[in-house]
């Protein structure tokens, strides 16, 4: 169906598959069974024999999609922008659920707002950033120093919080880079004259951008 351009929608389903959709990502959920959705997919294209890459990947993206719709089903008894923070990916079905549940958690205790208020303004910048390339050597202050190493320690931690889905743990992790993100706009002027020294601040940022995106898109929580 997904192959011939026949999307299923709520008038034009004759196979049901939104329904076994539904199916699927509840017992995949209830299973606690981690897989690759965009790996199933690209599977299913193999044998298929479907070559052509715009093809596969506007494939991929459709799935993905329809998915995402299921799992906002599934996932509604979630406050509707925690739900639509974690869905960027989708690719792991388990992990989405898992990191939903963390996510709730954490933006209902006190101390969310100032950690989310800081993902946010990272976010914001990030944008502008070419690359997520990052260089000690092209640090000017302690803020910068300081919130490197801030980063790469919450870097380590995330892998191995994710690894053993300990999303709560995780959350912590990068909840303690509020403090130094914070003491880092107070203090520097991101975007420096110097292209090097901009670049590398915008760098730094992104990659803290792209640690946090691994649990959710802060940027879609609505702060009271």
């Amino acid at each position: 169906t997904f192959s011939l351009g026949k999307i299923p929608t709520g008038s034009q389903d004759p196979f049901a598959l939104r329904r076994q959709a539904l199916g699927l990502v509840n017992m995949i959920i209830e299973a606690k069974y981690h897989l690759s959705l965009s790996a199933i997919v690209a599977k299913a294209m193999d044998l298929y024999g479907i070559e052509d890459e715009k093809a596969r990947a506007k494939m991929q993206q459709d799935v993905a999609d329809f998915i995402r719709l299921r799992l906002k089903n599934v996932l509604e008894s979630i406050r509707y922008d925690v739900v639509d923070a974690v869905l960027a990916d989708v690719d792991d079905i388990y992990a989405v659920a898992l990191r939903a549940k963390a996510v709730a958690d954490y933006v209902a205790s006190t101390d969310a707002a100032a950690g989310i208020q800081a993902f946010v303004r990272v976010a914001n910048l990030a944008k502008k950033a070419e690359s997520a390339e990052v260089s000690a050597d092209l640090f000017q202050t302690d803020a910068e120093r300081n919130l490197f190493a801030a980063y790469e320690k919450a870097s380590a931690a995330v892998a191995s919080d994710i690894a053993s889905e300990s999303y709560a743990e995780a959350i912590t992790a990068l909840a303690a880079l509020a403090a130094p993100i914070d003491t880092f706009f107070d203090d520097v002027m991101v975007m420096d004259k110097d292209e090097k020294i901009k670049n590398n601040r915008l760098g730094l940022l992104k990659s803290i951008d792209q640690l946090v995106s691994r649990i959710a898109d802060f940027t879609k929580i609505v702060l009271a």
